[in-house]
């Protein structure tokens, strides 16, 4: 059995349809506290957090895990502690619960570009935010747990994810799908970051099949690399608000103003201008901003 922890949310679910159409034999556990809709047939859902109750009872029939549930960036910003106790902790439950020398289950964690430095950064290199600090921490946990043999893992590092239907909450650094969103509804959109800010992102369904594909263990000449990037593009708002204009979506460039928001110009200026990618993952790039753009205003 596969388990997709936060499997019904805006990622989880993608990687879930993923696995399914990947892997069209294999069951599915879909472990998330909220409503999890149209699962695939051999696909269930469990309606609960993390915790060491629940891992230790579905451990044993557990081979491969993706896994995905989080305290994200401004949820952490407002309460770190919750943030470590999702992010590192409720982990940390996982693995013990899964470790198994005699057949080291495949664990893939979706980690963040908010984990790491940016290009220019010292030694002494500190995650601007508790989410990519506890991300950062929970890398580290996956590689010795593997280094022990204990578990076989993979770790993913994610750009920011277009585009989000849904904002609950202050964006943080989703404004590239807030300003898609808002832009293609006719509305205005103010910027938190600069108009200019190069932040790489990818789409949806490329991280998906990623993630799936490391789970199944179908990404050729992997080899024992562990820690793997995710193929991005770099895009500004400014850029991308041009783009949707091309694309017949009118006033996207006069609706676009920018109000920076301190703490969330701060927390992306930490992160790196570009994230080219592991190239045993090139196969999952998408091709271009147009082409994410244009299958997004084609869905809606």
């Amino acid at each position: 059995m596969i388990l997709v922890s936060g499997g019904a949310g805006y990622v989880g679910a993608k990687v879930v349809a993923a696995l399914a159409r990947r892997a069209p034999d294999r069951d599915l556990l879909v472990l998330d506290p909220g409503p999890a809709k149209d699962l695939p047939p051999r696909a269930r859902h469990l309606a609960a957090s993390l915790s060491p109750q629940v891992v230790r009872d579905l451990a044993g029939d557990v081979t491969a895990v993706v896994h995905l549930a989080a305290l994200t960036t401004m949820a952490g910003e407002r309460d770190p502690a919750a943030a470590w106790r999702l992010n590192l902790v409720g982990f940390l439950d996982l693995l013990e619960a899964l470790a198994r020398p005699e057949r080291t289950p495949r664990v893939v964690l979706a980690s963040t570009l908010a984990a790491m430095p940016r290009e220019e950064a010292g030694s002494d290199f500190v995650p601007a935010t508790s989410y990519g600090a506890s991300k950062r921490a929970a890398e580290l946990l996956l590689l010795d747990f593997s280094r022990h043999g204990l578990v076989d893992g993979r770790i993913l590092r994610l750009p920011t994810i277009i585009v989000r239907r849904v904002r609950v909450g202050r964006g943080g650094g989703g404004f590239i799908s807030d300003l898609v969103r808002r832009a293609s509804a006719g509305e205005p959109f103010a910027c938190p970051a600069p108009l200019d800010h190069r932040i790489p992102v990818c789409s949806v369904e490329a991280a998906a099949e990623a993630l799936a594909a490391l789970a199944l263990d179908e990404v050729p000449g992997i080899g024992a690399e562990r820690l793997l990037e995710m193929p991005s593009l770099t895009v500004t708002p400014r850029e991308t608000a041009a783009l949707l204009e091309r694309l017949g979506i009118a006033g996207a460039v006069a609706g676009l103003s920018e109000a920076i928001e301190t703490d969330i110009r701060a927390m992306v200026e930490a992160w790196p201008a570009a994230l080219p990618g592991s190239p045993a993952l090139r196969a999952f790039a998408d091709p271009s901003l147009e082409a994410i753009l244009a299958a997004y205003l084609a869905s809606r």
